[in-house]
């Protein structure tokens, strides 16, 4: 999961939609689709926005990137979240709670008087966007669920090793004191099935 770029759109006095704000971190694509791939995003924003409601959040897929969308309760404002991957919802909407307010406080309703797509340059945005980029950099939670994800490999490789240490497995199923004759029956049968399994494919 990682966050590649926020952008905010905006409807003007005149109900014209116009993106203002193109905000991007998109270095993990390469230089020959980056072009490719925020025109990809900007169709979206402008393709969208008018079937977006005042004061909702949307969650869309799009083959590997996950577009998050809030919009501004009472402004014709709405925010985007691109990311490669999930991204925990709790925290891209906080993220994008925090860009609206940043677009409000410097724009206030002068994004009525918006005339193009001119890029506005909102150094708070940017580092929303540099913060974000990785959920586990700001949310402790998603911090502690990789830090139990990486645990629950590194048991897994252990018990691996541990086995392959100890010699051959059917040798040690076959001296376990702890497995019955019907245990021990249950795992020759499993093995079997396995090996036809592989055979099959």
């Amino acid at each position: 999961m990682k966050l590649l770029a926020i952008l905010c759109a905006c409807k003007n006095s005149t109900d014209q939609i116009y993106i203002p704000v193109r905000e991007y971190e998109d270095s993990s694509i390469s230089v020959f689709q980056r072009r490719k791939v925020r025109n990809l995003f900007k169709f979206v924003v402008s393709e969208s926005f008018s079937g977006i409601q005042k004061g909702t959040r949307y969650e869309v897929r799009y083959e590997d990137y996950y577009i998050y969308i809030l919009s501004s309760l009472h402004h014709n404002v709405v925010a985007y979240a691109f990311t490669e991957g999930a991204y925990p919802r709790r925290v891209i909407y906080k993220g994008l709670e925090k860009v609206l307010d940043e677009f409000f406080s410097q724009l206030g309703n002068a994004y009525q008087g918006i005339k193009s797509d001119d890029k506005i340059k909102i150094q708070a945005i940017q580092q929303i966007l540099k913060d974000y980029s990785d959920p586990a950099n700001i949310d402790q939670l998603t911090k502690v669920q990789n830090k139990v994800n990486e645990i629950q490999v590194i048991l897994h490789e252990n018990i691996k090793k541990l086995l392959e240490t100890q010699g051959d497995l059917d040798i040690l199923v076959e001296k376990s004191k702890y497995l019955d004759a019907a245990a021990k029956q249950l795992y020759k049968s499993s093995k079997k099935i396995d090996k036809t399994c592989c055979n099959i494919f």
